[in-house]
């Protein structure tokens, strides 16, 4: 089953498609930025979603 998590600066349309997956027993979910923002990914992980992930 693929599935894409939606994307961009608003950090709620992640953390609900990811809190879907969890809704269903997945346990690890990949987030993976293409292309040449990885830093930006990297930074926003650590600013908006690693805290609103980890309460899933």
């Amino acid at each position: 089953m693929a599935r894409r998590i939606p994307c961009g600066p608003d950090s709620r349309g992640i953390v609900e498609s990811v809190r879907e997956f969890a809704g269903v027993g997945f346990r690890w979910v990949a987030l993976i930025q293409m292309g040449e923002r990885q830093k930006e990914l990297c930074s926003s992980y650590e600013r908006e979603l690693a805290g609103a992930l980890k309460e899933l």
